[in-house]
């Protein structure tokens, strides 16, 4: 979680372990009043480091439409659509943690 100096919430991500070689990103979102200030990239960024201690190989995680090209521009591959119980339209991505 991140805040600002007024204690609010500007950012959010969890890692999910889904097994011992690949966790998820998942519940990713910035603010919208502050998006493109690298704050996404900084959250997915220590996500990924946690994930490398841990072990992981593979990150995935399920795009929103609007946020695909925010994870090709930090490493992530398109590997299929995703159904979304929420009706939002979503990719699946993912990113190999050994390059």
């Amino acid at each position: 979680i991140a805040i600002d100096e007024q204690k609010e919430v500007i950012g959010i991500g969890r890692l999910h372990f889904n097994n011992n070689k690949e966790g998820q990103i998942r519940y990713m979102a910035v603010s919208n009043k502050i998006q493109r200030k690298g704050l996404g990239t900084k959250i997915v960024f220590e996500l990924e480091t946690i994930a490398r201690k841990k072990g992981f190989q593979e990150i995935v995680l399920n795009a929103r439409e609007n946020a695909i090209s925010f994870y090709l521009s930090i490493g992530y591959k398109e590997t299929g659509p995703f159904k979304s119980d929420t009706g939002i339209p979503h990719i699946t991505m993912r990113k190999n943690l050994l390059d």
